[in-house]
């Protein structure tokens, strides 16, 4: 006899988000510079130094390997929270954040 899974009612974002996120953001920085001559703001200097320097795929390949496993986290996320039966808000707070599973 399977034993029923129990119901969880809380959500509390984990620190670990803010590392995550920051790489992601780092990643789409370098990935997609503006072109050379429509920046006017000196806030994208270091992202066309560096693709200069690397050039872009590289920073897209990792972009775009961050976004497919963060979907992949979200989707197994999602049927935790239907196998554990979540409240509507605390499963969408937990499918978006991508916690780390605790058990």
């Amino acid at each position: 006899m399977q034993a029923k899974a129990p119901e969880i009612k809380s959500f509390r974002l984990p620190l670990g988000v803010l590392t995550s996120g920051a790489v992601t953001a780092l990643m789409a920085y370098l990935a997609f510079p503006p072109a050379d001559e429509v920046v006017t703001s000196p806030m994208f200097i270091p992202s066309q130094l560096v693709n200069s320097l690397f050039g872009s795929k590289p920073f897209l390949y990792a972009f775009y390997s961050i976004l497919a496993a963060h979907v992949l986290e979200s989707a197994y996320t999602y049927t935790l929270c239907r196998r554990h039966q979540t409240g509507f808000f605390v499963g969408v707070w937990n499918t978006l954040s991508i916690p780390k599973v605790q058990c």
